[in-house]
């Protein structure tokens, strides 16, 4: 009953500041990005016609969502967000999602009984059902990820538990981006914290061999974790760096029984074939090939930017940084100093393996983001494509936490706990595209982001000057009036 209460609780924290912000006025913007519209319409398709195919929105798309470099329509390009699959049999052409279908899929709980019984597919009824959807879809993230602290990494700390999830949920992007708008990044993170609670719940059980009492239950957790990872992965390919490093978890924790190893690990392996067959299942029926997809189609011409500038960016970045954006996150290296001298005093515990494990999926993965062109989210708040390892990142503060260092750094810990949140909130109030409109060179020339004087958090307080009429315009080539 607490974690029903704990769900209901995080889904009124996120859909009520939209509905506050949106009604009144401060923020009219009602999606983040066209990114998500894809999801959208594609929960609507399956809802009303069960179908993958978008055409029947495709003018309702394009008339208030056009290809960037084609607002008037006078060039007939299709819009970035969708793709087109040819019917060689009837030589039709069909719409349709260029991104992973699983957020619509979650989504057809909310989406499917309302437009069932009639409601008007209405950009207003969208609007609702799908923050409605993702704040429900983060929520329910939230008290996964709850329930893992307490029952494995922090058991019988409710305080704390309970303390370190109102970081992973309202001192992150998750609150300010993720739950605001139907992204690929909480259902990812959902099937992530899946994954990972079944694979704890896995590893306590005793199984010395293959016959032993509990092998049967040891052997369907890993298959659950890995079917759960098979989900994020055709969710968000990057899942499967978690995936790769946990499966090392595996070998260190097994590889004294060659039995047990062999068996884990390719339980662990199968576990993603559900979701794999489930990927080129529809792909082929729909798509009519698995290239045809915007990922797949990336894989050559994405990788375009300096590593370097990339990786330092997605943590430091003005505009961009995890530690600028929720600075609690540099309490990560303290908990990197203390699980070294575990290390050093041969006091390495079980548990220590993952969270070595989590601090390396966090690298990994900002080293690995950091090569891609929009390491920095496009036009989006904060450091959106790390948003994609932020359980691990959340995790990684634990080892801290119940260090001997937490009295010490108490009164820091929590000013960055607060000034986390607030940037959340300032997210929430101020993300509108209008800052990316006035500053944004592309990924070609990224010296933008590292400007301080035109950062977002100054352009965002010059606006504030602006409203009280303190100042003129925010920018130079922002008008007086915009702001008003």
């Amino acid at each position: 009953m607490r974690f029903i209460k704990s769900f209901l609780l995080y889904t009124l924290l996120f859909f009520a500041p939209w509905v506050l912000l949106y009604r009144t006025g401060i923020n009219p913007m009602p999606i983040q990005s066209e990114d998500t519209l894809p999801s959208i319409f594609t929960a609507v398709a399956i809802s009303k016609e069960r179908t993958l195919y978008l055409d029947s929105y495709y003018d309702m798309l394009v008339d208030s969502y056009p290809q960037p470099d084609d607002k008037q329509q006078e060039l007939g390009l299709t819009p970035f967000y969708l793709k087109k699959a040819l019917d060689n049999q009837s030589g039709q052409t069909h719409y349709l999602s260029a991104f992973p279908i699983t957020p619509a899929i979650t989504a057809l709980p909310v989406f499917m009984p309302p437009l069932l019984l009639g409601m008007p597919v209405s950009w207003h009824n969208l609007y609702v059902l799908s923050h409605l959807s993702s704040a429900l879809t983060m929520a329910a993230a939230g008290v996964v990820f709850l329930y893992l602290i307490e029952r494995y990494y922090l058991p019988g700390m409710r305080k704390k538990a309970v303390f370190l999830t109102f970081i992973y949920l309202f001192c992150t992007i998750n609150f300010a981006v993720v739950s605001q708008a139907m992204w690929q990044f909480g259902t990812l993170q959902l099937f992530s914290l899946l994954a990972l609670l079944f694979f704890n719940r896995a590893l306590e059980i005793e199984a010395p061999n293959l016959s032993a009492k509990g092998a049967s239950s040891y052997f369907f957790n890993i298959f659950m974790s890995g079917m759960f990872f098979g989900l994020a992965f055709i969710t968000r390919p990057t899942a499967v760096l978690p995936w790769f490093v946990l499966l090392i978890v595996i070998y260190f924790s097994k590889y004294k029984n060659l039995g047990m190893l062999l068996g884990s690990m390719f339980t662990f392996v199968f576990g993603l074939f559900p979701a794999l067959g489930f990927l080129i299942f529809y792909t082929g029926k729909f798509y009519r090939s698995f290239a045809n997809q915007g990922y797949v189609e990336q894989i050559d011409v994405g990788w375009k930017s300096q590593v370097v500038n990339g990786f330092f960016g997605l943590w430091v970045s003005p505009s961009k940084g995890i530690l600028v954006y929720s600075p609690v996150f540099l309490f990560i290296f303290v908990s990197i100093f203390f699980l070294v001298r575990k290390i050093k005093n041969r006091n390495f515990s079980g548990m220590d393996y993952q969270y070595v494990a989590f601090i390396s999926i966090v690298f990994m993965h900002t080293i690995v983001l950091g090569k891609w062109k929009h390491w920095y989210g496009g036009w989006s708040f904060g450091y959106r494509m790390a948003s994609d390892v932020m359980p691990y990142m959340v995790l990684a503060l634990i080892p801290f936490l119940t260090s001997t260092a937490k009295e010490k750094f108490r009164k820091p810990f929590y000013l960055l706990v607060c000034v986390s949140f607030a940037v959340q909130l300032m997210g929430l109030v101020f993300f509108d595209g209008i800052w990316h409109a006035a500053y944004d060179k592309g990924y070609s020339d990224t010296s933008w982001l590292w400007s301080i004087r035109d950062s977002e958090a100054a352009f965002n307080i010059r606006r504030m000057l602006v409203k009280i009429g303190y100042l003129e315009r925010a920018c130079e080539v922002c008008e007086p009036s915009v702001f008003e």
